[in-house]
Parts: C-alpha cells; structure tokens; sequence
C-alpha cells in the first residue's frame, strides 16, 4: 500500500513512508487491520511487530516513536489518509497557536 504524505514534515514523512514500504515489503498490511486497538505496539510480543522492528529500515526509531508511527499507520488502516491528514495539520495549527 503507498500513501502520500507530502503535508507532512519531513521526518514524520519518512518515518511513515519506511513504515509503509516495511508493512508492505512483510505482508502485514492484514495484521495491522486486525492489531487489537486496547494492545501497545511498543511491548507487544508478537513475532510481526518483532518482523516490522528488526527491518533495517527502521533502525531509527526509539520505542516511542517506533509506537508513534505503528499507531498512525493503523489510524490511517482504519480511517483513511484524508483523516489523518486532517488529524495531523490540526495539530499542527494547534501547536502554532
């Protein structure tokens, strides 16, 4: 699956875009539709999460933004990119103010 993320800063679009090219590259676009909400991706024990943190494109992350990341990913699964887009720059404006 490949998404835009050009509103985005640059950091946070090339986190997510790793992301998405590791989830794609691993087949586990199904897993992160099925992933239990109530769950944490950062002390989850599931060998796909161990799969998507031993990829060597996502040896920068620490675990919070390894669980950052992981969480915007399914948000945009579960909600669509035009959600999110519109989540992120509200944040944004809110952070400016």
């Amino acid at each position: 699956m490949s998404y835009n993320f050009n509103f985005a800063d640059s950091n946070t679009r090339r986190e997510l875009q790793n992301m998405c090219d590791v989830i794609t590259e691993l087949n586990l676009w199904d897993y992160m539709r099925n992933f239990d909400e109530s769950m944490s991706f950062m002390t989850s024990n599931d060998n796909e999460i161990r799969m998507i943190s031993d990829h060597p494109k996502n040896d920068h992350h620490s675990g919070a933004s390894f669980g950052m990341a992981l969480r915007s990913i399914k948000f945009i699964v579960d909600h669509g990119i035009d959600s999110f887009r519109n989540q992120y720059q509200m944040r944004n404006i809110k952070a400016q103010h």
